[in-house]
């Protein structure tokens, strides 16, 4: 089985916030919450597996498919705007929190390094592998860094003792007091709306067969499997290590805390490579996917290249821009979770009203299948609605 481009939705949400997110779910509140990752991970790949198998038997990606069935009708302009605006701002929230993390990683590297340069690195190597516009060679970067990064939370599992008992309670649905803007961030980190149009705008530069439906679908559970294991590993080593001895994460000190049973002195240095990794991978995939959805929505843009390139440019310049202020971290997450709180329910009704229409003939969802879609659907509509209300109230 080939691997292919569901790589970049694994890179895509596991960024800086990934990690800081499920850090500080497992420091402060152990594995009471460990069920809204593994529901994100679940919820992840039924979206994901959809969306791909619209993509290869349309031959259109998401954004494509909806211009084609809706171009013309009433509803089409207000929704085009409001998807337009969800993945530009979003993106650019994100990409602003992406930078300050990658920074974060290689301030650990570098002591000392001057922010303003460090963050013109991560951005002019962004720059120049988006610039390339070769795909596979983003897959294999993103390969390469997301392996980097998996790998040192992964070993450390085997190094610490994980109670088994308390784990498995953890797969019980409750919000402790306090803890329900981690639970939608837990969720919202991995339930990504640009991922949704990455994936399937970079699905048909590899497959365009119906097929290889199956080596589709291997390549979707696969690499979001992956990135879900590298997450839920996060998460165990910090209700492991960090919350019997109630560490507060405040810094890259207690986040490489996590690591010190099996890196021990080391564990500074590898928790920021793996940061560093977490942030450019997710530099890059942002603009790549603002970039081109703007692109599929314009067909007629007398250079659709030009207006891709404009597009993940001004995202990233506007990330790097924003990140160099002293803005508030949490601002800029809630930012980006109004964003996907206001586009994510959309963005599946429409995904699971395109895979029943009639073209998609014997691979239409079968009623499990929008069984399991309602279900999600219900879940981001109430998390969507209360990390709206919570991203106001901050605001």
């Amino acid at each position: 089985m080939k691997l292919g481009p569901a790589v970049f939705v694994t890179a895509a949400f596991i960024g800086p916030g990934t990690i800081i997110t499920a850090s500080i779910s497992g420091a402060n509140y152990g594995f009471s919450i460990l069920w809204a990752l593994i529901f994100g991970i679940i919820a992840t790949l039924i979206i994901q597996e959809m969306v791909s198998r619209l993509a290869l038997v349309r031959k259109s990606s998401l954004a494509e498919t909806f211009r084609l069935d809706y171009y013309g009708r009433s509803y089409y302009t207000p929704l085009l705007i409001l998807i337009l605006l969800a993945i530009v701002l979003g993106n650019a929230a994100y990409e602003s929190g992406n930078l300050a993390g990658a920074f974060i990683g290689l301030s650990g590297l570098i002591p000392g390094i001057n922010k303003e340069l460090g963050l013109f690195i991560i951005y002019l190597a962004a720059f120049i592998l988006l610039y390339s516009g070769k795909l596979k060679v983003l897959e294999i970067v993103m390969m390469v860094l997301v392996g980097i990064m998996g790998l040192v939370f992964i070993v450390t599992l085997f190094f610490v003792e994980i109670d088994f008992q308390k784990m498995i309670s953890g797969l019980n649905p409750t919000i402790p007091e306090g803890s329900w803007l981690l639970v939608l961030g837990l969720v919202g980190t991995t339930v990504v709306p640009y991922n949704i149009f990455l994936h399937s705008s970079t699905l048909g530069k590899k497959w365009t067969s119906v097929k290889s439906l199956k080596e589709v679908r291997f390549d979707t559970v696969f690499s979001i499997l992956i990135g879900g294991i590298i997450t839920i590993a996060i998460l165990i080593t910090a209700a492991t290590t960090l919350n019997p001895s109630n560490q507060s994460i405040s810094g890259l000190n207690e986040l490489a805390m996590q690591l010190e049973p099996s890196l021990g002195q080391f564990s500074t240095i590898l928790i920021s490579i793996g940061i560093l990794s977490a942030g450019i991978t997710s530099t890059i995939t942002a603009p790549l996917a603002a970039g081109l959805v703007v692109a599929e929505f314009f067909p007629n843009a007398k250079d659709k290249y030009q207006l891709n390139r404009v597009t993940w440019i001004s995202i990233l310049t506007i990330g790097v821009l924003i990140a160099s202020f002293e803005i508030r971290p949490i601002l800029l997450i809630q930012l980006a979770q109004f964003a996907n709180g206001l586009l994510l329910p959309v963005i599946v009704i429409l995904l699971l009203v395109m895979i029943n229409s009639r073209k998609m003939e014997m691979y239409a969802n079968s009623w499990k299948q929008n069984v399991l879609g309602l279900m999600v659907l219900t879940t981001v509509l109430i998390l969507g609605a209360k990390g709206i209300i919570a991203s106001l109230n901050l605001l």
